[in-house]
């Protein structure tokens, strides 16, 4: 394995994956801006799947703000542990027509977490590029899980 020798590329890589999560903002309407911050997990009624949704949706956009240098990789660990949680909630509210979708999302997230979890060993190109890989992969099922649900939340 390789190991990057500027800090700044590994960021510069990570940046790139996230960018890929620009996309997932289709699922919501909702015009937010980015936080340094950590969002909490949202509590959804059960059976509201449009209220899941759009807390999972806004989860995403406040892992795409996230300023790695001030939150660290437990700050990313917590928004992801907040992802997953939406993740979870959605499951639960959403109806059984969604349940492959739901499960793709679920599958990329696991990747992603694992990715991440990866980096405690030092940031490599290998472990950047799967990150890049997770993180294309989680855009693309929750894209395809919003897509989904518009029958349901127009």
């Amino acid at each position: 394995m390789k190991t990057l020798q500027h800090p700044a590329s590994a960021l510069r890589t990570f940046a790139v994956a996230t960018l890929v999560l620009v996309g997932v903002a289709a699922c919501s309407d909702s015009k937010s801006t980015a936080d340094t911050t950590v969002a909490p997990t949202t509590t959804v009624a059960a059976g509201d799947p449009c209220a899941a949704r759009d807390a999972l949706s806004a989860s995403i956009e406040s892992l795409k703000g996230l300023d790695l240098l001030t939150v660290g990789t437990d700050g990313l660990t917590a928004a992801l542990d907040t992802v997953k949680q939406n993740v979870t909630d959605l499951k639960a509210s959403a109806s059984a027509a969604h349940a492959d979708e739901v499960t793709a999302v679920e599958t990329a997230l696991t990747d992603l977490q694992t990715a991440v979890t990866n980096l405690s060993g030092g940031i490599t190109a290998d472990n950047a590029k799967a990150i890049v890989t997770a993180v294309t992969a989680l855009g693309t099922s929750v894209s395809t899980l919003a897509d989904s649900l518009k029958t349901e939340c127009p």
